[in-house]
């Protein structure tokens, strides 16, 4: 989520990303869950199996990287 926070990307370049070298099962998984909460969205919604969809966090996503972050900082201090 947050490489998607930069800009929208392909699983492929996700995948990448993780210093893997190909797309996972896992990584099918979760980004359907992300989509499935809310949090990311298909840049190309009449195509959603195509292999030049791309992804990008939406306000629900950002909303929680925020609040993790916060989290994160209210315990270290």
């Amino acid at each position: 989520m947050l490489k998607l926070q930069q800009r929208e990307i392909g699983k492929s370049a996700q995948a990448q990303y993780l210093g893997h070298k190909t797309v996972s099962d896992e990584l099918h998984k979760q980004s359907k869950r992300l989509l499935e909460l809310g949090l990311i969205e298909i840049m190309l919604p009449k195509k959603p199996n195509s292999r030049l969809q791309k992804y990008r966090l939406i306000a629900n996503g950002l909303d929680m990287i925020n609040s993790f972050t916060q989290a994160i900082s209210n315990q270290e201090n």
